[in-house]
């Protein structure tokens, strides 16, 4: 059986810790269309209460964001704006994944 769709594979770039929480996204890429979004603002977080460790190689969600953006808009790429999008980071297969809701 197959997994849920998950999005769009991602890749997230982080700053250094400001308000003591660990890495934050700052630019969030589109891997397959090269897209890139300028993250202004962290709407709501989400980490699983275990350490990536005890998840990494399990289907399980390890952390989660919803962000506003700055950049292209979903389905108009050639016009820019902010709107939000989920990121999301899954222990298998590893890596990065974005919804737009």
């Amino acid at each position: 059986m197959s997994e849920p769709s998950r999005g769009v594979i991602a890749r997230v770039r982080f700053s250094h810790p400001s308000s003591g929480r660990g890495l934050e996204p700052k630019r969030v890429e589109h891997l397959q269309l090269g897209f890139t979004w300028r993250v202004t603002e962290i709407l709501v977080r989400w980490e699983h209460p275990g350490s990536p460790e005890q998840v990494l190689g399990k289907p399980d969600l390890i952390k989660w964001w919803l962000l506003k953006v700055s950049g292209p808009l979903p389905g108009r790429p050639a016009e820019c704006g902010e709107f939000a999008m989920e990121v999301s980071f899954y222990g298998r297969p590893p890596g990065w994944w974005i919804t737009v809701g």
